[in-house]
C-alpha cells in the first residue's frame, strides 16, 4: 500500500494506517522520520482509497489527513541524495510533485479560469408563448479557480525542461486517491490517474498558495469599485477562502431583462477566460507578464494584468519560503518590485537550506 495519498475532493494529503507486517515492508519504513512529521501536522480520520482496480471501496480506512499549505514544506525539502534513492517511487512522485508546483507557483506560471458551478436548469422564461421549449437559463453561481502549466493545460504548456519533470513524475505517480468520509459531494468523485492527478495536484497547490498568501498579506481590491460590481465579486473569489460567487440572482428568471443579465454573465465570463489564456501564453512565450488590455467589459479603473500581478506576488514568497522547508509565515511582507523579473527554468534554481522543524502555524 502507499504512504501518500491524494484527496482531490478536499485538497489534502491522506497517510492510511498501514499494519505492522506491511509498515515494515512498505513505504512507511522508507521515510519514517517525513512520514512521521508529516503525521504530527494532521489529524485523525478515515477515507476511501478508489483505484482503477478498486474503483468502488467497499468501506473506508483509518489514517491522517494533512492539508497541503502544512505538507508542501516538508514533503518537498530536497533529501541527501542518500535517501532519495532508497525512496520508494510514489514518494519520490509526491516528493517532486511538490517541488514542481511550488516552483511554478514561485515563477509566477499561474492563471485563472471561471467555471459555471451547478447544473444547468430550464425556467419559466425558457419556454416560449407557443409552448415549444427555448434554450434553458444557466445558471449564475460561478467558480474562480487558480491554474498552473501542467501537462494538460493548452493555454500555457511547459517548458522542455518543466515538461521532462513531469513525465518523471508521472511514471511514479500512485494510481489511487483518497476520498475522505467527511468530504462533501464525492458522489461524482472520478478516479484520477497519470497527468490528470499530477493536474489536479498542481492546480490544487496553485490556487491554495494564492488564497494562502492572501489571507497572511493585503488582501487584494479594486478602489473605487462597488462591492456589488462583477469586478470586485470576481477579485473576491480569486482571494477569499470562498472561491464561488453569483454573478446575478439565482433565482429563475422572470423577466427578460433578468435573462438577458444571465447571457450576460456567460458572455463576460467567456471574454475573461480568453483574457486569462491569452495571458498565460503571452507569459510563456515572452517570459514576462504580459501588458495585454483588459477584457471588453471590464469597468474597473486599475485593468485586470495589475489585479493579477498584486495576487501572484504574495503567492510567490509564499513558495519561495515553503521551498526553503519553512513552514506558512503568520504574514508576509510584500516588496514592491520595479518589473517582473523572467521566468526561471528549474535547473537554474539555487540550493536550499536544510529542513528545519517547526510547529504548525495557525492559519
Amino acid at each position: 500500500m502507499h504512504a501518500i495519498l491524494f484527496c482531490p475532493a478536499t485538497f489534502e494529503l491522506f497517510l492510511p494506517e498501514h499494519p505492522r507486517s506491511l509498515k515494515e515492508a512498505g513505504d512507511a519504513a522508507l521515510a519514517p522520520v517525513l512520514l512521521s512529521r508529516l503525521r504530527a501536522h494532521g489529524w485523525p480520520a478515515r477515507a476511501r482509497l478508489l483505484s482503477p482496480k478498486a474503483p468502488q471501496a467497499a468501506g473506508s480506512v483509518p489514517g491522517t489527513l494533512v492539508q497541503l499549505i502544512d505538507a508542501l514544506p516538508l514533503l518537498a525539502q530536497p533529501p541527501d541524495a542518500q535517501f532519495e534513492l532508497t525512496y520508494s517511487p510514489s514518494l519520490r512522485a509526491w516528493h517532486r510533485a511538490a517541488r514542481l508546483a511550488l516552483e511554478l507557483v514561485r515563477r509566477g506560471r499561474l492563471t485563472f479560469r471561471l467555471t459555471p458551478h451547478g447544473r444547468l436548469r430550464p425556467s419559466a422564461s425558457a419556454v416560449s408563448r407557443d409552448g415549444s421549449a427555448s434554450r434553458p437559463q444557466a445558471a449564475a453561481w460561478w467558480e474562480a479557480r487558480w491554474h498552473l502549466c501542467s501537462p494538460g493545460s493548452g493555454a500555457a504548456p511547459l517548458f522542455a525542461d518543466e515538461r521532462a519533470a513531469a513525465l518523471r513524475i508521472i511514471a511514479e505517480l500512485p494510481d489511487t486517491i483518497a476520498i475522505a468520509e467527511d468530504a462533501r459531494a464525492t458522489a461524482g468523485t472520478t478516479i484520477l490517474s497519470g497527468p490528470r492527478l499530477l493536474q489536479r495536484f498542481l492546480d490544487a497547490c496553485a490556487d491554495l498558495l494564492v488564497r494562502e498568501a492572501s489571507r497572511r498579506g493585503a488582501l487584494v481590491r479594486l478602489r473605487g469599485c462597488s462591492a456589488y460590481a462583477w469586478e470586485q465579486r470576481l477579485v473576491r473569489a480569486l482571494g477569499e477562502d470562498r472561491a464561488s460567487f453569483f454573478w446575478s440572482s439565482p433565482a429563475a428568471a422572470s423577466s427578460d431583462a433578468e435573462t438577458q443579465r444571465s447571457d450576460d454573465s456567460h458572455a463576460i465570463a467567456s471574454e475573461v477566460n480568453a483574457w486569462a489564456a491569452e495571458h498565460a501564453r503571452s507569459l510563456v512565450q515572452s517570459c514576462t507578464l504580459s501588458l495585454l488590455p483588459s477584457p471588453g467589459r471590464w469597468s474597473a479603473a486599475e485593468s485586470l494584468a495589475d489585479v493579477q500581478r498584486r495576487m501572484i506576488r504574495p503567492a510567490t514568497l509564499l513558495a519561495s519560503t515553503l521551498l526553503e522547508g519553512q513552514p506558512a509565515p503568520r504574514t508576509l511582507l510584500v516588496r514592491p518590485t520595479t518589473a517582473a523579473p523572467a521566468i526561471q527554468r528549474i535547473s537554474s534554481t539555487t540550493p536550499h537550506a536544510g529542513l528545519r522543524p517547526s510547529a504548525r502555524v495557525a492559519a
